[in-house]
């Protein structure tokens, strides 16, 4: 049975890196296949870290790379994940 990937809502993606240009004026554009930590590198430093030394952004980029690249959907709890993270940084 094949399932077509789940991908996480375009517009969070969009308007984090909406709001990473307004810190950053010369951020780089987003380009499809990069993954998040990469791509917001440099906003990196300025969000806060839970007990593990983890930003929402690494728990984004993880629940992006699980919707990208595995064989089934993401679980709910996944999911939920994700959009909490993104949440969250563009709270940040």
């Amino acid at each position: 049975m094949h399932t077509t990937p789940v991908t996480f809502p375009c517009t969070n993606t969009s308007n984090i890196d909406a709001l990473a240009h307004l810190i950053i004026p010369t951020h780089p554009t987003l380009k499809p296949h990069a993954r998040m930590l990469h791509h917001f590198r440099f906003i990196l430093p300025l969000l806060p870290t839970d007990e593990d030394g983890l930003s929402m952004l690494h728990y984004y980029d993880s629940a992006i790379q699980v919707a990208r690249n595995s064989i089934k959907e993401p679980t709910e709890k996944e999911f939920q994940i994700g959009i909490e993270a993104a949440g969250e940084i563009k709270r940040r």
